[in-house]
């Protein structure tokens, strides 16, 4: 075979390739915007463009998420029990305006509003970490722990040891993280858990021979759950970062709660979804995994879960419609903000209507570059509209939380960003109690007060060259 031969069917398979992977982007990317930028990336940077798309963009439900997926009906239909306890919620605890949003994400998620909890507020890793040990050290029955990020640090060796101590007690004990998220994590950082009898998996390795080559998709949610009775749900890995230790980051700002009471069990719901498909063991939704509500006093929460592996995003739908339904005020505290037309859509037409609309977000040094330059591009219309943006001061801010008229608020692990509300598995707390939404925004008022407020007219004069690079960063908003 010539050379000229061989080139032109190199040619023609190039040809081939690029014109699959374009009918690919046209044919799974909703957006117009994102399915033509897709396409003239892998037409016009050949090889790179097509490896992107591959690797970032092809987001479509593979075999492993339409497996999840499935498992998520199922999972619903053993579980119908869930939404009896919706019976619990005291009538008359949100207003008549609100109501319908608590009942679609009851629907969307299988999951109810249930009262009789206790909440602590935790907004530091020193006291977060000790409240965590304090209820690994009390488990009797079962821990079920699950994070994003879990490094092999001396922060990571401290969980490690005190699971494999109650593993070896007899407690069954669930580690579950992010293949991603958790990439450095090392076997030999998790041999003394398995040893002792307890198990870990990661979500959704990378495989090559099993066609598992998704970098995105990532399981992003942080839950520890422990005998049924103690939860926490937040922002916060595992990792010395958030003990303020990475002198690169600083003073680590975060918002974690501990849960006491039946919404727990709801936790260990979230958590059971993931781990039957992450592993090859199966969690049932038994009394002992789930318990049963009874109380009636207490805080309100409901916890909500989102995901690819959902027809509509729950997370994402409450974001909007609160966006878009706000009378007041709707304070949002998020260190990646990336919103997508529709959310900049519902924050636009908020301040508008006189909304007090506030925006608190990470200052500098942030802990990832391009997200912070990604999310610099949308202030500026942002501010135009009337939005108050604040960059927090005092180091590294992580915290996710949404507060909507002093009756609404939700604290987890999403952020206001592309990536959480499309892309990613994610796990919010929603609270209805007026008393404990106080205490969040009187927390929120504290941190305005170590931040900066952007000047709408200043931040219009930036240079050209930082500019340009928000522009470039922007590019990348799908996958940031």
């Amino acid at each position: 075979m010539s050379n000229k031969l061989l080139l032109e069917i190199i040619s023609v398979c190039g040809y081939l390739i690029t014109l699959g992977l374009v009918l690919t982007a046209l044919k799974r990317k909703r957006e117009p915007v994102s399915a033509l930028a897709w396409s003239l990336a892998i037409i016009f940077l050949p090889f790179i463009g097509a490896i992107a798309f591959i690797l970032f963009g092809n987001n479509h439900i593979h075999r492993p998420l339409k497996r999840k997926k499935r498992q998520r009906r199922r999972f619903h239909t053993l579980c119908p029990t869930l939404s009896k306890s919706a019976a619990i919620y005291p009538a008359g605890a949100l207003s008549e305006y609100w109501s319908p949003l608590r009942e679609l994400m009851t629907k969307l998620t299988n999951i109810p509003a249930t009262s009789g909890n206790e909440v602590s507020l935790y907004y530091e890793g020193n006291s977060a970490y000790g409240a965590m040990y304090q209820a690994i050290d009390s488990a009797k029955k079962y821990i079920y722990l699950q994070s994003y990020i879990f490094q092999n640090d001396h922060v990571g060796k401290q969980f490690i040891e005190r699971l494999a101590a109650k593993a070896k007690q007899g407690v069954k004990v669930r580690l579950l993280y992010d293949a991603i998220g958790s990439h450095k994590l090392r076997k030999s950082t998790l041999e003394p858990l398995i040893q002792a009898g307890g198990r870990a998996a990661p979500f959704l390795p990378i495989n090559i021979l099993r066609r598992r080559i998704q970098v995105n998709l990532r399981n992003h949610r942080k839950i520890l759950v422990v005998d049924g009775k103690t939860g926490f749900i937040g922002g916060m890995n595992i990792g010395k970062e958030y003990l303020g230790e990475d002198p690169n980051l600083g003073y680590w700002r975060d918002t974690h709660l501990k849960i006491l009471g039946p919404t727990v069990g709801n936790l260990a719901y979230v958590f059971a979804e993931d781990w039957n498909f992450a592993s090859h063991e199966q969690i049932e939704p038994d009394e002992e995994s789930f318990p049963d509500a009874t109380a009636s006093q207490g805080y309100a929460l409901q916890i909500i879960s989102g995901g690819p592996d959902q027809d509509v995003n729950a997370i994402r739908e409450w974001y909007y419609t609160v966006a878009a339904r706000a009378r007041q005020r709707l304070w949002i505290s998020t260190p990646y903000f990336i919103p997508d037309e529709t959310m900049i859509d519902g924050l636009r037409m908020a301040a508008n209507m006189g909304v007090d609309v506030r925006l608190l977000t990470q200052g500098q040094p942030p802990d990832q570059w391009l997200p912070y330059l990604a999310a610099r591009y949308y202030w500026e219309e942002m501010l135009a509209a009337g939005v108050r943006i604040w960059r927090y001061g005092k180091g590294m801010f992580h915290a996710k939380v949404i507060l909507a008229d002093g009756l609404l608020a939700s604290v987890g692990t999403a952020n206001f960003n592309i990536r959480s509300l499309h892309l990613d598995f994610e796990v919010n707390c929603l609270i209805y109690s007026p008393v404990l939404i106080a205490e969040l925004e009187n927390r929120f008022l504290q941190d305005l007060a170590d931040s900066e407020e952007v000047n709408g007219a200043i931040f219009k004069k930036r240079p050209g060259w930082i500019h340009a690079a928000e522009n470039a960063c922007r590019l990348f908003s799908p996958i940031l």
